[in-house]
């Protein structure tokens, strides 16, 4: 009895002990029983978590570096595994979100991703990371209007981002608004002039806008930047033939094919190739 007593005191003393020491610098972690069939994580002071399943101290930071990690390796369903988890600790962490909306996104749930970039703004609305993937997702559900503005807000507060430029010209590309992504791509170059996607909206703006020689200067552009885009040496081969240089065409057209074998099957449902077909060695340069 009296050496339960003693047990007991040196217990209370550590435990006095171990309550005074500062908080920010060591985490008191309580340890529950009980069985359970998913990792349950338990919210204390600062960022360390319990697991009971696993009856062991659990850093969330270092959780969220794996998801992290986990979505630089394109393993996507397991970040968001992860991330869903530590969501159920901490529902307001707005990292955690933006995360979560980036698995999804490249899951093409773009709906759910959607949903998790507006919660993420909801809570830090200077977030633009979380603003710029939230109209990269508008884009791709076809909401250009609703990208364009979010696209503005961003380049509002930072003239200088590149990013959200070329994709403001792209969106405005989608919607036949030629000059304005060709205004825009061209403020892209500014800020960037070595930005391959906004020397390519340039091009394709002034090819709709039946300025095929211009944009030939633009896609060559494209392609002393990044000389094994497969879509720059393409549009190259359609400038060439707008312009009625039609032999010039072939080569530019079998460096893209060899790239990317897929073009050929791009090139046969091209009116601006199709219309070639019968020109013995063309023909043969793009047959399936």
């Amino acid at each position: 009895m009296v050496v339960k007593s003693c047990y007991f005191y040196m217990i209370l003393i550590t435990v006095t002990y171990i309550c005074q020491v500062d908080l920010n610098k060591i985490q008191i972690v309580l340890y529950l029983t009980g069985e359970t069939d998913s990792l349950t994580l338990i919210k204390l002071s600062g960022r360390t978590r319990v697991s009971k399943s696993m009856n062991r101290e659990f850093d969330l930071d270092e959780y969220h570096d794996r998801g992290v990690e986990l979505l630089d390796e394109e393993k996507y369903r397991k970040a968001l595994i992860i991330f869903e988890k530590i969501l159920k600790v901490d529902s307001n962490d707005s990292d955690v979100l933006y995360h979560k909306g980036e698995a999804l996104f490249e899951l093409k749930e773009f709906e759910r991703g959607l949903s998790c970039f507006d919660a993420a703004l909801k809570i830090d609305p200077s977030d633009t990371d979380a603003a710029y993937m939230k109209a990269v997702v508008l884009g791709d559900l076809g909401r250009h209007h609703d990208a364009i503005k979010l696209y503005e807000d961003i380049i509002n507060q930072d003239p200088k981002d590149v990013d959200a430029l070329v994709n403001k010209s792209d969106e405005l590309l989608k919607l036949d608004k030629y000059a304005e992504a060709l205004k825009v791509a061209q403020m892209a170059i500014i800020v960037s002039p070595k930005d391959k996607d906004a020397w390519f909206n340039k091009g394709e703006a002034q090819m709709k806008m039946g300025e095929s020689l211009e944009a030939l200067v633009s896609f060559k552009k494209c392609l002393k930047i990044e000389p094994k885009d497969e879509e720059s040496w393409y549009m190259m081969a359609k400038c060439l033939l707008h312009i009625g240089k039609q032999e010039e065409a072939i080569k530019p057209l079998l460096i893209a094919t060899s790239i990317a074998p897929a073009f050929k099957v791009k090139t046969h449902k091209d009116p601006d190739f199709r219309k070639l077909y019968k020109r013995g060695r063309f023909k043969d340069l793009v047959d399936l």
